[in-house]
């Protein structure tokens, strides 16, 4: 619902002047945006639905950090850049939310890991930011695995090369 949002916005030509469309500043920006009759009803429509299911994922996220509180495995795995609790929590789940999961910590443009974004950007400039971002996604997980596989160890780049 929220990339909907943003996307909606943007068919509109609409720039976002806030970081966070969702918190306060940016309701407020949104209740200011005068929008076509159907543009606006799917933007409301939009912001109905994340305020009802937003409870649901608040509580669904405390359950995860219930469960996996001082978990050696997650500790290993957060001080990975791109992995945050969500993804070391999910890292023994099936193939597709794992590579989901992965891809979306690869996607993350603020990746501060100068190594990580410069082997990123090399494959960008090669072969293409999708690309880019599956090659990142599988040394994120390849790093996960040395983490968990090596049980005092930390990661660390001479690994995955």
């Amino acid at each position: 619902m929220k990339c909907q949002t943003h996307a909606l916005l943007a068919d509109q030509a609409i720039t976002v002047p806030v970081t966070d469309l969702f918190g306060q500043a940016g309701r407020a920006f949104l209740q200011g945006v005068r929008l076509r009759p159907i543009p606006e009803a799917r933007l409301q429509a939009n912001l109905r639905l994340i305020d009802l299911i937003s409870p649901e994922v608040a509580a669904a996220d405390r359950e995860l950090r219930e469960l996996f509180r001082g978990h050696s495995r997650i500790a290993r795995l957060l001080p990975i850049p791109g992995i945050g609790f969500t993804t070391a929590a999910l890292s023994k789940q099936g193939s597709r939310w794992l590579r989901w999961a992965m891809v979306e910590s690869a996607s993350r443009p603020y990746l501060k890991d100068p190594v990580l974004r410069g082997f990123r950007d090399g494959i960008a400039r090669r072969r293409g930011n999708k690309i880019a971002k599956v090659a990142l996604a599988r040394r994120l997980l390849t790093l996960c695995f040395y983490a968990l596989r090596d049980e005092g160890g930390c990661w660390a780049y001479p690994v995955v090369r």
